[in-house]
């Protein structure tokens, strides 16, 4: 790609000539590609590969399109900001486990970067690819999942996000706030009840300059008084 980029051999059949910046780089990933992304940035080699002279990355934010966790450490967090598309009528990965790498991350002591997960009603694992048909063994007895979204719109919506997450990732404000609001990851609104015209639900940690941590039960003191000066009610607890 950096080849192609510098105007060499190109086997990719776009024209990619000044197009691909090797050093502003971020991950997609859709079903285990999803996982996967998040445990390439966690690997050291992607470390070695950000020092080299003609190297690439580091990354910037990772991507993930109804996820199947597998590959990367849940309790290792997420060093870098995360997005991540749960179908809610995934007949595939059918428990929406990717959900636990938000949950994982936010529990993680010292997480910084911002994670957030949308869940888009009716929507299915394979739909956000162009190649695939339906997912294979369906969803029996969900009633509301029929009917489906069409893969236009799961594609459609998935280009909508994908480009508001890379803005909020490499755009300079207001651009980038704008693309947080349209994500729902405005942490000063109600959460929405639609993105990008389809009905979806939010889940958002935000990114540490927006937090106060309030009560972390780590010491003795905090078992009486949080980090605001208020008084905190336990019983039975050490």
């Amino acid at each position: 790609l950096a080849t192609a980029s510098a105007g060499g051999e190109n086997e990719f059949g776009l024209d990619l000539e000044g197009k691909a910046d090797m050093r502003r780089l971020a991950l997609l990933g859709h079903s285990r590609a999803g996982d996967m992304a998040l445990m390439f940035n966690n690997s050291p080699k992607l470390a070695t590969a950000a020092a080299e002279p003609d190297g690439y990355g580091p990354v910037a934010g990772v991507l993930q399109i109804a996820p199947s966790p597998g590959f990367a450490d849940p309790a290792d967090g997420a060093p870098i900001p995360l997005g991540i598309i749960l179908p809610v009528c995934d007949g595939d990965v059918t428990n929406l486990e990717g959900q636990v790498l938000f949950e994982a991350a936010r529990l993680v002591h010292g997480q910084e970067a911002a994670v957030t997960s949308a869940f888009v009603e009716r929507a299915n694992h394979n739909f956000f690819n162009s190649n695939l048909g339906d997912d294979p063994f369906g969803r029996p007895g969900r009633t509301d999942c029929d009917p489906l979204l069409e893969p236009e719109a799961q594609q459609t919506f998935l280009g909508d996000y994908a480009v508001d997450f890379l803005t909020t990732l490499f755009g300079t404000s207001p651009d980038a706030e704008a693309a947080k609001d349209r994500m729902g990851m405005n942490t000063a609104m109600s959460a929405p009840s639609e993105l990008y015209g389809l009905e979806a639900r939010v889940a958002v940690w935000a990114d540490a300059s927006e937090r106060t941590p309030v009560f972390t039960p780590a010491t003795a003191s905090e078992l009486t008084t949080n980090r605001l000066g208020g008084a905190v009610l336990a019983e039975g607890v050490t």
